[in-house]
């Protein structure tokens, strides 16, 4: 079954991420298959396309983290270099959110647990940053539903099953990693949510609860 989703930028090719962790390319012209490769383990999460890093960056429930890398993208002079770069990120802790800053060079994963993982993306071995938003009724660690690079700016916004939206700062922030706020978006169980950015200065966050009606909520910067 299909579980993740995306389009490259140029619209010619179509990203398909599957339950049994394999992720395909097809020819948005007709779904010919170009390409199918065994990334995960398990089913594939999320699925994003970086245009200027020329990369396809998938996560998925065992807890891994793909980067593929094409073109001249790849480290031509280092012989052993291998244009797909496959980290686990997390144990027995499913990814469930991701995104990606070209401006910024970073890979953002979220998960249940509650933990985000901040990635280099042109090296996505090198784990920038971890940390972990708890509440007092999720001690263990609120989980994530979604998160997003907040434009061109060094921060990074994440939506958590309690409600909570909080924000991190980063790279190259003198002080990166500190949650600048976390300003409560509705008091029900979040199931599922997204962040999208509206204009230059504001974030509309929306998410459904089970049980319960829809909800959505803008902040300023």
């Amino acid at each position: 079954d299909l579980t993740a989703f995306a389009l490259d930028k140029s619209g010619r090719r179509i990203l398909v991420g599957y339950q049994n962790g394999d992720v395909e390319y097809q020819n948005f012209h007709g779904g010919t298959v170009l390409k199918r490769f065994a990334f995960h383990q398990q089913e594939v999460t999320r699925l994003l396309y970086s245009e200027l890093h020329k990369s396809v960056v998938s996560t998925s429930r065992d807890g891994s983290l793909v980067v593929r890398c094409e073109g001249d993208h790849v480290d031509l002079k280092d012989p052993n270099a291998s244009p797909t770069t496959h980290i686990q990120l997390t144990k027995a802790d499913p990814i469930t959110a991701l995104a990606i800053s070209s401006a910024l060079g970073l890979i953002a994963c979220g998960t249940k647990g509650g933990r985000v993982i901040m990635c280099d993306l042109r090296y996505p071995k090198q784990v920038i940053a971890e940390y972990k938003h708890i509440t007092p009724t999720l001690p263990t660690g609120d989980p994530i539903a979604e998160v997003l690079f907040i434009g061109d700016f060094p921060l990074l916004a994440s939506l958590h099953a309690s409600g909570d939206v909080a924000f991190w700062s980063c790279r190259p922030l003198a002080v990166a990693n500190a949650n600048v706020s976390s300003p409560r978006h509705g008091s029900a169980v979040v199931s599922h949510g997204l962040i999208y950015r509206v204009g230059y200065n504001a974030m509309l966050v929306a998410s459904r609860a089970p049980q319960a009606a829809g909800r959505a909520s803008i902040f300023q910067e």
